[in-house]
């Protein structure tokens, strides 16, 4: 489990499919912070506030863009191992 400072559950590693594929850093952080002033402000407990905020998550660019940027850095990587093997292209 993961614990905020205060010691709350803030997410199980079992809860690991709420978390949105290809999550960007930004996207993270705007969703944690939506996250925690849910669950302060509220009166929900913390299992229906991700169960909400990940119902209602939407990605913040499109598929497309995302899938460019992707390739783009695993082109331009100097060091493969650190691409991970989905994102490698396959050799031809």
């Amino acid at each position: 489990m993961f614990f905020s400072e205060s010691q709350q559950v803030l997410i199980r590693k079992s809860d690991d499919q709420r978390i949105p594929m290809l999550l960007t850093p930004g996207a993270a952080e705007a969703l944690v912070m939506n996250i925690y002033r849910q669950f302060r402000t509220g009166s929900s407990s913390i299992e229906e506030v991700l169960s909400s905020a990940h119902s209602e998550y939407q990605n913040p660019i499109s598929s497309d863009v995302m899938a460019f940027q992707i390739q783009l850095a695993a082109n331009e990587a100097t060091a493969l191992e650190f691409v991970p093997p989905a994102f490698r292209r396959k050799s031809a």
